[in-house]
Protein backbone atom coordinates (compact mmCIF):
# COMPACT_ATOMS: atom_id res chain seq x y z
CA UNK A 1 0.00 0.00 0.00
CA UNK A 2 1.31 3.12 -1.08
CA UNK A 3 1.91 5.80 2.07
CA UNK A 4 2.29 9.68 1.98
CA UNK A 5 4.17 11.70 4.32
CA UNK A 6 2.67 14.91 5.44
CA UNK A 7 2.79 17.46 8.14
CA UNK A 8 -0.74 18.94 10.27
CA UNK A 9 0.09 21.34 13.14
CA UNK A 10 3.50 20.82 12.99
CA UNK A 11 3.16 17.04 13.65
CA UNK A 12 4.77 14.50 11.14
CA UNK A 13 2.35 12.08 9.79
CA UNK A 14 2.49 9.15 7.24
CA UNK A 15 -0.79 7.63 6.28
CA UNK A 16 -1.97 5.33 3.40
CA UNK A 17 -2.53 7.48 0.16
CA UNK A 18 -6.51 7.74 -0.42
CA UNK A 19 -6.87 9.19 3.15
CA UNK A 20 -8.46 12.72 3.48
CA UNK A 21 -6.86 15.22 5.39
CA UNK A 22 -9.20 15.32 7.94
CA UNK A 23 -9.30 11.56 8.65
CA UNK A 24 -5.11 11.87 8.87
CA UNK A 25 -5.56 13.99 11.53
CA UNK A 26 -8.05 12.33 14.00
CA UNK A 27 -6.10 9.20 13.14
CA UNK A 28 -3.66 11.14 14.93
CA UNK A 29 -5.44 12.94 17.73
CA UNK A 30 -5.83 16.34 15.48
CA UNK A 31 -9.07 17.44 16.13
CA UNK A 32 -10.82 19.61 13.40
CA UNK A 33 -14.79 21.08 13.57
CA UNK A 34 -17.00 19.82 11.54
CA UNK A 35 -21.09 19.37 10.66
CA UNK A 36 -21.12 17.73 7.62
CA UNK A 37 -18.85 14.80 7.93
CA UNK A 38 -19.91 10.70 8.84
CA UNK A 39 -17.41 8.48 9.18
CA UNK A 40 -19.97 6.03 7.51
CA UNK A 41 -20.82 8.09 5.24
CA UNK A 42 -18.62 9.40 2.23
CA UNK A 43 -17.61 13.30 2.45
CA UNK A 44 -19.53 16.03 1.25
CA UNK A 45 -18.52 18.74 1.95
CA UNK A 46 -21.23 20.74 2.21
CA UNK A 47 -20.33 22.79 5.56
CA UNK A 48 -16.85 24.37 5.29
CA UNK A 49 -16.86 24.37 8.70
CA UNK A 50 -13.39 21.75 8.29
CA UNK A 51 -11.59 24.02 6.69
CA UNK A 52 -7.64 23.79 7.07
CA UNK A 53 -4.97 25.40 5.13
CA UNK A 54 -2.22 24.43 3.16
CA UNK A 55 0.92 26.47 4.06
CA UNK A 56 2.80 25.74 0.47
CA UNK A 57 -0.22 27.02 -1.34
CA UNK A 58 -1.88 29.49 1.28
CA UNK A 59 -5.41 27.76 0.00
CA UNK A 60 -8.11 27.02 2.36
CA UNK A 61 -10.03 23.85 1.59
CA UNK A 62 -12.42 21.78 3.22
CA UNK A 63 -10.39 18.70 4.93
CA UNK A 64 -12.72 15.95 4.20
CA UNK A 65 -12.63 16.08 0.61
CA UNK A 66 -9.20 16.67 0.24
CA UNK A 67 -6.55 13.71 -0.20
CA UNK A 68 -3.60 13.79 1.68
CA UNK A 69 -0.72 14.62 -1.02
CA UNK A 70 3.06 14.07 -0.54
CA UNK A 71 4.86 16.88 1.52
CA UNK A 72 2.32 18.84 2.43
CA UNK A 73 2.33 21.45 5.38
CA UNK A 74 -0.95 21.83 7.19
CA UNK A 75 -2.40 23.95 9.40
CA UNK A 76 -5.92 23.55 11.26
CA UNK A 77 -6.18 26.41 13.52
CA UNK A 78 -4.85 29.89 12.97
CA UNK A 79 -6.30 33.43 12.87
CA UNK A 80 -7.11 33.21 8.97
CA UNK A 81 -8.71 30.04 9.11
CA UNK A 82 -10.91 30.74 12.78
CA UNK A 83 -11.93 33.97 10.86
CA UNK A 84 -13.37 31.64 8.53
CA UNK A 85 -15.29 29.44 10.74
CA UNK A 86 -16.68 32.03 12.76
CA UNK A 87 -18.13 33.64 9.86
CA UNK A 88 -19.76 30.16 8.75
CA UNK A 89 -20.82 29.76 12.04
CA UNK A 90 -22.70 33.19 12.16
CA UNK A 91 -24.22 32.51 9.02
CA UNK A 92 -25.94 29.36 10.45
CA UNK A 93 -26.90 30.74 13.91
CA UNK A 94 -28.34 33.76 11.86
CA UNK A 95 -30.50 31.69 9.82
CA UNK A 96 -31.24 28.89 12.48
CA UNK A 97 -34.75 29.45 14.59
CA UNK A 98 -34.03 30.57 18.79
CA UNK A 99 -35.60 27.71 20.10
CA UNK A 100 -32.90 25.96 21.76
CA UNK A 101 -34.15 26.55 25.07
CA UNK A 102 -37.35 23.79 24.08
CA UNK A 103 -35.44 21.97 21.23
CA UNK A 104 -35.10 18.31 21.32
CA UNK A 105 -31.70 17.90 20.45
CA UNK A 106 -30.70 19.81 23.50
CA UNK A 107 -27.25 20.16 24.74
CA UNK A 108 -26.84 17.19 21.40
CA UNK A 109 -27.01 19.79 18.89
CA UNK A 110 -23.64 20.14 16.92
CA UNK A 111 -23.97 23.41 15.36
CA UNK A 112 -24.31 25.05 19.16
CA UNK A 113 -20.94 22.54 19.93
CA UNK A 114 -18.88 24.56 17.04
CA UNK A 115 -20.45 27.71 17.44
CA UNK A 116 -19.41 27.28 21.13
CA UNK A 117 -15.98 26.31 19.92
CA UNK A 118 -15.73 28.97 18.04
CA UNK A 119 -17.04 31.69 20.33
CA UNK A 120 -20.14 32.62 18.75
CA UNK A 121 -22.67 32.86 21.11
CA UNK A 122 -25.95 35.28 20.12
CA UNK A 123 -24.99 36.06 15.92
CA UNK A 124 -24.64 40.04 15.69
CA UNK A 125 -25.75 39.35 12.09
CA UNK A 126 -28.96 39.94 10.72
CA UNK A 127 -31.46 37.32 11.63
CA UNK A 128 -32.62 35.61 8.63
CA UNK A 129 -35.50 33.16 9.59
CA UNK A 130 -36.11 30.77 6.54
CA UNK A 131 -39.91 29.35 8.23
CA UNK A 132 -40.45 25.96 6.72
CA UNK A 133 -43.35 23.65 7.55
CA UNK A 134 -43.65 21.57 10.55
CA UNK A 135 -44.53 17.95 9.48
CA UNK A 136 -45.82 15.30 12.27
CA UNK A 137 -48.25 13.75 10.41
CA UNK A 138 -46.22 10.49 10.77
CA UNK A 139 -46.39 8.45 13.87
CA UNK A 140 -42.32 8.45 14.61
CA UNK A 141 -40.45 11.29 13.17
CA UNK A 142 -40.98 15.03 13.42
CA UNK A 143 -39.49 17.64 10.66
CA UNK A 144 -38.69 20.98 11.52
CA UNK A 145 -36.49 22.06 8.48
CA UNK A 146 -36.33 25.47 9.45
CA UNK A 147 -33.70 23.97 11.69
CA UNK A 148 -31.87 22.41 8.79
CA UNK A 149 -28.78 23.68 8.06
CA UNK A 150 -28.55 21.56 4.43
CA UNK A 151 -25.32 19.10 6.00
CA UNK A 152 -26.88 16.61 3.55
CA UNK A 153 -25.95 13.65 6.27
CA UNK A 154 -29.87 12.60 6.45
CA UNK A 155 -30.07 12.40 2.60
CA UNK A 156 -27.14 10.39 2.14
CA UNK A 157 -27.52 7.98 5.00
CA UNK A 158 -31.34 6.95 3.23
CA UNK A 159 -29.16 6.68 -0.14
CA UNK A 160 -26.15 5.14 1.26
CA UNK A 161 -26.55 3.53 4.75
CA UNK A 162 -30.11 2.78 4.60
CA UNK A 163 -29.98 2.29 0.57
CA UNK A 164 -34.16 3.32 0.36
CA UNK A 165 -34.25 6.92 -1.57
CA UNK A 166 -36.69 8.33 0.33
CA UNK A 167 -35.77 11.77 0.25
CA UNK A 168 -33.48 13.87 -2.18
CA UNK A 169 -32.84 17.59 -2.32
CA UNK A 170 -35.32 19.55 -3.12
CA UNK A 171 -35.20 23.25 -4.78
CA UNK A 172 -32.02 25.37 -4.85
CA UNK A 173 -30.57 28.24 -3.09
CA UNK A 174 -32.46 29.93 -0.07
CA UNK A 175 -35.52 27.28 -0.36
CA UNK A 176 -33.16 24.52 -0.66
CA UNK A 177 -34.18 21.31 1.55
CA UNK A 178 -34.18 17.84 1.59
CA UNK A 179 -37.58 16.20 0.91
CA UNK A 180 -39.58 13.94 -0.86
CA UNK A 181 -41.00 13.52 -4.29
CA UNK A 182 -43.53 15.77 -4.82
CA UNK A 183 -43.10 17.16 -1.26
CA UNK A 184 -45.19 14.74 0.03
CA UNK A 185 -45.39 13.69 3.64
CA UNK A 186 -42.83 10.59 4.49
CA UNK A 187 -45.95 8.59 4.97
CA UNK A 188 -46.47 8.44 1.45
CA UNK A 189 -43.20 7.81 0.34
CA UNK A 190 -40.75 5.53 0.59
CA UNK A 191 -39.46 5.73 4.17
CA UNK A 192 -39.29 2.73 6.22
CA UNK A 193 -38.94 5.06 9.79
CA UNK A 194 -35.66 3.22 10.39
CA UNK A 195 -35.07 6.73 12.27
CA UNK A 196 -31.55 6.62 10.84
CA UNK A 197 -31.83 10.34 9.23
CA UNK A 198 -32.84 11.16 13.19
CA UNK A 199 -29.74 9.79 14.86
CA UNK A 200 -27.70 11.71 11.54
CA UNK A 201 -29.14 15.19 12.11
CA UNK A 202 -26.80 17.46 14.04
CA UNK A 203 -29.52 19.60 14.49
CA UNK A 204 -33.35 19.57 15.37
CA UNK A 205 -34.24 19.75 12.13
CA UNK A 206 -35.31 15.81 12.59
CA UNK A 207 -36.55 14.22 15.87
CA UNK A 208 -38.23 11.51 17.30
CA UNK A 209 -41.84 11.97 18.42
CA UNK A 210 -41.47 11.76 21.81
CA UNK A 211 -44.35 13.03 23.25
CA UNK A 212 -43.10 11.84 27.17
CA UNK A 213 -39.71 14.08 27.55
CA UNK A 214 -37.98 16.81 25.38
CA UNK A 215 -34.27 17.94 26.08
CA UNK A 216 -31.12 15.67 26.98
CA UNK A 217 -31.26 12.47 28.72
CA UNK A 218 -29.78 12.30 32.39
CA UNK A 219 -28.05 9.66 31.23
CA UNK A 220 -26.76 7.32 28.12
CA UNK A 221 -25.99 3.40 28.26
CA UNK A 222 -24.82 1.01 25.53
CA UNK A 223 -26.77 -2.03 25.05
CA UNK A 224 -28.41 -4.58 22.33
CA UNK A 225 -31.58 -4.56 20.86
CA UNK A 226 -33.83 -7.63 21.46
CA UNK A 227 -36.03 -7.48 19.05
CA UNK A 228 -33.92 -9.59 16.32
CA UNK A 229 -30.63 -11.93 16.21
CA UNK A 230 -28.68 -9.11 14.30
CA UNK A 231 -27.87 -7.70 17.45
CA UNK A 232 -27.66 -4.01 16.66
CA UNK A 233 -26.00 -1.59 19.05
CA UNK A 234 -28.31 0.91 21.08
CA UNK A 235 -27.75 4.12 22.96
CA UNK A 236 -30.24 4.05 25.54
CA UNK A 237 -30.90 7.56 26.73
CA UNK A 238 -32.58 7.58 30.62
CA UNK A 239 -34.45 9.77 32.83
CA UNK A 240 -35.71 9.49 35.91
CA UNK A 241 -35.76 5.46 35.57
CA UNK A 242 -37.20 5.71 32.32
CA UNK A 243 -35.88 5.30 28.33
CA UNK A 244 -36.74 8.34 27.10
CA UNK A 245 -34.39 8.02 23.66
CA UNK A 246 -32.57 5.34 22.03
CA UNK A 247 -30.28 5.77 18.92
CA UNK A 248 -27.55 3.82 17.34
CA UNK A 249 -24.36 3.37 19.68
CA UNK A 250 -22.24 3.91 16.05
CA UNK A 251 -19.85 1.60 17.61
CA UNK A 252 -17.07 1.58 14.84
CA UNK A 253 -17.14 -2.00 15.00
CA UNK A 254 -20.87 -2.77 15.59
CA UNK A 255 -23.06 -4.64 13.01
CA UNK A 256 -25.09 -1.50 12.77
CA UNK A 257 -23.05 1.06 13.06
CA UNK A 258 -24.92 4.33 12.20
CA UNK A 259 -28.62 2.68 11.58
CA UNK A 260 -31.52 0.68 13.41
CA UNK A 261 -34.89 -0.33 11.91
CA UNK A 262 -38.28 1.23 12.99
CA UNK A 263 -38.36 -1.36 15.95
CA UNK A 264 -34.96 -0.83 17.24
CA UNK A 265 -35.71 2.59 17.09
CA UNK A 266 -39.34 3.55 18.02
CA UNK A 267 -40.47 0.06 19.51
CA UNK A 268 -38.97 0.23 23.19
CA UNK A 269 -41.67 2.22 24.78
CA UNK A 270 -42.51 -1.41 26.58
CA UNK A 271 -39.95 -0.83 28.77
CA UNK A 272 -41.60 1.76 30.81
CA UNK A 273 -44.87 -0.39 30.88
CA UNK A 274 -46.16 -0.63 34.48
CA UNK A 275 -46.55 -4.33 34.30
CA UNK A 276 -43.59 -4.83 33.02
CA UNK A 277 -41.22 -7.16 35.34
CA UNK A 278 -38.62 -5.76 36.98
CA UNK A 279 -37.39 -8.35 39.95
CA UNK A 280 -38.03 -12.40 39.89
CA UNK A 281 -41.12 -13.87 41.48
CA UNK A 282 -41.63 -17.16 43.20
CA UNK A 283 -43.78 -18.93 45.92
CA UNK A 284 -42.28 -18.75 49.18
CA UNK A 285 -43.68 -22.26 50.14
CA UNK A 286 -43.47 -24.04 46.43
CA UNK A 287 -47.26 -24.58 46.34
CA UNK A 288 -48.70 -23.73 43.20
CA UNK A 289 -52.06 -23.99 44.22
CA UNK A 290 -52.73 -21.84 47.17
CA UNK A 291 -49.05 -19.96 47.30
CA UNK A 292 -48.74 -16.73 45.31
CA UNK A 293 -46.61 -15.21 43.46
CA UNK A 294 -44.06 -13.01 45.55
CA UNK A 295 -40.96 -10.41 44.58
CA UNK A 296 -37.84 -12.41 44.81
CA UNK A 297 -34.44 -11.19 45.32
CA UNK A 298 -32.01 -12.34 42.47
CA UNK A 299 -29.80 -14.14 44.73
CA UNK A 300 -32.78 -15.70 46.01
CA UNK A 301 -34.13 -17.03 42.83
CA UNK A 302 -30.51 -18.05 41.48
CA UNK A 303 -31.09 -19.92 45.10
CA UNK A 304 -33.56 -21.51 44.26
CA UNK A 305 -33.26 -22.28 40.46
CA UNK A 306 -29.49 -23.68 41.55
CA UNK A 307 -31.80 -26.12 44.12
CA UNK A 308 -33.91 -27.41 41.84
CA UNK A 309 -31.83 -28.01 38.95
CA UNK A 310 -29.68 -30.06 41.69
CA UNK A 311 -32.25 -32.12 42.94
CA UNK A 312 -33.82 -32.79 39.46
CA UNK A 313 -29.76 -33.67 38.23
CA UNK A 314 -29.93 -36.32 41.27
CA UNK A 315 -32.86 -37.89 41.20
CA UNK A 316 -33.19 -38.09 37.41
CA UNK A 317 -29.93 -37.76 35.77
CA UNK A 318 -28.63 -34.81 33.32
CA UNK A 319 -30.28 -35.67 30.28
CA UNK A 320 -33.41 -34.63 31.82
CA UNK A 321 -32.61 -31.42 31.92
CA UNK A 322 -33.35 -29.29 28.64
CA UNK A 323 -32.34 -26.09 27.80
CA UNK A 324 -34.57 -23.74 25.51
CA UNK A 325 -33.08 -20.52 24.70
CA UNK A 326 -33.98 -17.56 22.47
CA UNK A 327 -32.76 -16.65 19.15
CA UNK A 328 -33.05 -13.22 20.06
CA UNK A 329 -30.28 -13.30 22.75
CA UNK A 330 -26.91 -11.94 22.03
CA UNK A 331 -23.93 -14.60 21.05
CA UNK A 332 -22.34 -13.96 24.17
CA UNK A 333 -25.62 -14.84 26.13
CA UNK A 334 -26.15 -18.45 24.37
CA UNK A 335 -22.67 -18.87 24.55
CA UNK A 336 -23.12 -18.61 28.13
CA UNK A 337 -26.71 -20.38 28.20
CA UNK A 338 -25.10 -23.68 26.86
CA UNK A 339 -22.10 -23.30 28.88
CA UNK A 340 -24.15 -24.06 31.84
CA UNK A 341 -26.21 -26.72 29.96
CA UNK A 342 -23.12 -28.52 29.02
CA UNK A 343 -20.41 -27.94 31.56
CA UNK A 344 -22.71 -27.02 35.13
CA UNK A 345 -25.61 -29.46 34.30
CA UNK A 346 -23.95 -31.92 32.17
CA UNK A 347 -26.87 -32.08 29.30
CA UNK A 348 -26.72 -31.81 25.55
CA UNK A 349 -30.11 -30.93 25.65
CA UNK A 350 -30.39 -27.81 24.05
CA UNK A 351 -32.62 -26.21 21.76
CA UNK A 352 -34.02 -22.39 20.99
CA UNK A 353 -37.21 -21.06 19.26
CA UNK A 354 -35.55 -20.82 15.99
CA UNK A 355 -35.91 -24.40 14.88
CA UNK A 356 -38.85 -23.52 13.45
CA UNK A 357 -37.59 -20.19 11.66
CA UNK A 358 -35.00 -22.38 9.66
CA UNK A 359 -32.88 -24.40 11.81
CA UNK A 360 -33.45 -27.46 9.75
CA UNK A 361 -32.41 -25.24 6.79
CA UNK A 362 -29.14 -24.17 8.51
CA UNK A 363 -28.27 -27.68 9.70
CA UNK A 364 -28.40 -28.62 5.88
CA UNK A 365 -25.69 -26.00 4.78
CA UNK A 366 -23.54 -26.22 8.26
CA UNK A 367 -23.11 -30.25 6.66
CA UNK A 368 -22.54 -28.86 3.15
CA UNK A 369 -19.94 -25.97 4.22
CA UNK A 370 -18.39 -27.73 7.01
CA UNK A 371 -19.59 -24.51 9.28
CA UNK A 372 -17.60 -22.04 7.39
CA UNK A 373 -21.00 -19.88 6.43
CA UNK A 374 -21.11 -19.33 10.37
CA UNK A 375 -18.08 -17.13 10.77
CA UNK A 376 -18.97 -14.42 8.11
CA UNK A 377 -19.68 -11.06 8.92
CA UNK A 378 -22.50 -9.19 7.30
CA UNK A 379 -19.98 -6.47 5.84
CA UNK A 380 -18.79 -9.44 4.34
CA UNK A 381 -21.75 -9.41 2.12
CA UNK A 382 -20.29 -6.64 0.12
CA UNK A 383 -17.49 -8.59 -1.11
CA UNK A 384 -19.17 -11.91 -1.91
CA UNK A 385 -19.20 -13.37 -5.49
CA UNK A 386 -22.94 -13.91 -5.06
CA UNK A 387 -25.93 -13.83 -2.35
CA UNK A 388 -28.45 -16.73 -1.96
CA UNK A 389 -31.74 -15.96 0.03
CA UNK A 390 -33.93 -18.94 1.00
CA UNK A 391 -37.26 -18.23 2.34
CA UNK A 392 -36.39 -14.83 4.34
CA UNK A 393 -38.03 -11.70 3.96
CA UNK A 394 -35.21 -9.51 5.43
CA UNK A 395 -37.20 -6.15 4.64
CA UNK A 396 -39.41 -7.66 7.16
CA UNK A 397 -37.26 -9.73 9.75
CA UNK A 398 -34.02 -8.16 9.84
CA UNK A 399 -33.86 -4.86 8.09
CA UNK A 400 -30.36 -4.16 8.92
CA UNK A 401 -29.47 -7.28 7.22
CA UNK A 402 -31.41 -6.24 4.27
CA UNK A 403 -29.50 -2.75 4.33
CA UNK A 404 -26.33 -5.10 3.29
CA UNK A 405 -27.67 -7.20 0.85
CA UNK A 406 -28.66 -3.80 -1.34
CA UNK A 407 -25.84 -1.92 -0.79
CA UNK A 408 -24.02 -5.71 -1.95
CA UNK A 409 -26.57 -5.34 -4.74
CA UNK A 410 -25.41 -1.69 -5.64
CA UNK A 411 -21.54 -2.82 -6.60
CA UNK A 412 -23.23 -5.55 -9.07
CA UNK A 413 -23.16 -8.32 -6.74
CA UNK A 414 -25.64 -10.90 -8.40
CA UNK A 415 -28.49 -11.41 -5.49
CA UNK A 416 -30.80 -14.82 -5.84
CA UNK A 417 -34.38 -14.99 -4.00
CA UNK A 418 -35.90 -18.76 -3.23
CA UNK A 419 -39.09 -18.16 -1.52
CA UNK A 420 -42.45 -20.45 -1.45
CA UNK A 421 -44.25 -18.12 -0.48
Amino acid sequence: METIALTIDGKKIICPADTSILEAAEQNGIKIPKLCYHPDLKPFGACRMCLVEDENTGRLMASCVTPVAPDMIIQTTNERITKHRRNIARLMIAEHPESCIVCNKGNRCQLRWVAAQQGVGETDLYHMPNYKPFEEANPFIIRDLSKCILCGKCIRADHELVVVGAIDYNLRGFRSRPATVHELGLEQSSCTFCGTCVSMCPTGALSAKNTHYVGTPEQETVSICGFCSVGCSLAMGSTDDRIVDVNPAQLPDSVNKATLCVRGHFAHDFLNSSQRLISPLGRKKDNQATDELVPLSWDEALSTITKRLSEIKSENGPQSIAFLGSSKCSNEENYLFQKIARVMIGTNNIDNGGYIFGQPLMKVLDEKTAGEHRVNRLVDLENAEAILVLGADPNHSVPVVSYYLKKATQKGIPLILVDPR
